[in-house]
């Protein structure tokens, strides 16, 4: 077994599409699939150095009833022909072999227990020295580092995961297809070719993703609650940031109609998209309802408020959301290193703001009219039915310049709790 690592040309050398990353993979991967002497794979390098060796996902598949290696190696070959069958797959590949020679060891377990040594350790031992054994992770140098507890490269030649023989099968998705749909196809094609007695675990990037992939929905609802409670404090109301939040749902449908066109993964920059664009969508949403509550506070009805809010705060609107969707472009349109991550956040944020501003401009108006009705009903309905408050004095009835009653007697201003 070994490895090359091809050298590209620099990214002013490539411009033509036969030149890029992937279309030279396919050219190459067509030229070695001739050479029957060898099992040759060509991919990318991982997204996070030290994640994995390769690109894409690792899929482990575990033989744990301890089969004849031969089962093993012919279930993982058969996958591999399967799954390259399968347009959310593609690039499948193990490097297991059957022939290369084995051992069966008997452990003598009564005879371990009378010395005190516990079968677990044993079993240990042999990995690290038939195999290896995985001990943990750390960070280093901007880059995740594996650290295996393993023998000499002579001494060892049994592969072991989670101290069960295991064959693992490299691939990547299929061309407009997310990583976490390939995951599911190859997920699938274990539920339908596994017999029993084997089990599959996920490894690398693709387990990172599996394990971390909860915690999107969760970050997404943290910025949600905390751009509500925010402007609850800036309104002193719990019903007027929906005003504002209600907008953001236009954002979202922008910004996945965006990648789904342009034929992009929801991928983790997307995701980073989805998370600003909730205070960009709230910010045009702002301007329209706080410019509408001014003039509802200076005696103007709920819809007249509404429409001159909307009409005076166009212009500024339109300014300050086409300045930054325009500021974006160049990440829509970048090329080069890691043009792939620009491409995927700026899709998101261009075409979340874009949807958001034009309709907006419509929605947040009719929100506020719709709750700011029912927001200021609410709190007629609210008159207290005993005034505890008998020698209330109304505000226009004091003097302009001690702010003191026009009549005596002692006065009482009570708090007021808008709703």
């Amino acid at each position: 077994m070994a490895n090359v690592f091809g050298i590209l040309a620099p990214w002013s050398k490539r411009k033509s599409p036969d030149l890029r990353v992937d279309a030279i993979i396919k050219q190459v991967s067509k030229k070695f699939g001739g050479i029957e002497e060898a099992v040759i794979a060509v991919f990318n390098p991982p997204a996070i150095h030290g994640m994995s060796q390769t690109g894409g996902f690792q899929f482990v598949l575990e033989d744990r009833e301890s089969a004849p290696i031969h089962q093993l190696a012919d279930l993982a070959h058969r996958m591999v022909e399967e799954g390259n069958k399968r347009p959310e797959l593609q690039g499948l590949y193990t490097s297991i072999n059957a022939e290369t020679p084995g051992y069966f060891i008997e452990l003598d377990r009564t005879k371990a227990m009378t010395e005190g040594v516990e079968i677990s350790d044993i079993f240990d031992a042999l990995q690290i020295t038939m195999g290896s054994l995985y001990v943990n992770d750390f960070n280093r140098f901007g880059r995740v580092y594996h650290v295996y507890v393993q023998a000499e490269s002579d001494a060892r030649d049994i592969t072991h995961y989670n101290m069960y023989r295991s064959a693992t099968i490299n691939g990547e998705a299929g061309d407009g297809y997310s990583s976490g749909q390939a995951i599911g196809a190859m997920e699938q094609l274990a539920a339908d070719l596994l017999p029993p007695g084997y089990g599959y675990e996920w490894t690398g990037l693709a387990f990172a993703q599996l394990k971390s992939g909860h915690l999107t929905a969760v970050v997404f609802a943290l910025a949600l609650v905390f751009t509500f409670l925010f402007l609850a404090a800036l309104y002193e109301s719990w019903s007027m940031p929906f005003m504002v939040i209600l907008a953001v749902p236009l954002a979202i449908l922008g910004a996945l109609s965006a990648q789904y066109i342009r034929g992009l993964d929801n991928d983790i920059y997307c995701q980073v998209g989805l998370v600003m664009l909730i205070g960009l969508a709230s910010k045009n949403a702002i301007l329209i309802v706080e410019f509408a509550r001014r003039r509802r506070r200076e005696g103007l009805p709920i819809v007249e408020a509404a429409a001159e809010a909307a009409r005076v705060r166009l212009r500024p609107v339109l300014m300050t959301a086409f300045a930054f969707i325009l500021g974006v472009l160049p990440l829509v349109f970048a090329e080069g290193a890691g043009a792939a991550g620009r491409h995927s956040i700026g899709t998101a944020v261009f075409g979340g703001m874009l949807l958001a501003t034009v309709l907006s401009l419509v929605l947040v108006p009719v929100l506020y009219v719709v709750i700011e009705t029912m927001r200021e009903r609410g709190q007629h309905d609210m008159t207290p039915i005993h005034d505890p408050y008998p020698y209330r004095v109304p505000r226009d009835r004091l003097s302009k310049h001690d702010q003191t009653p026009i009549f005596g007697g002692d006065i009482q201003f009570p708090d007021y709790l808008h709703v």
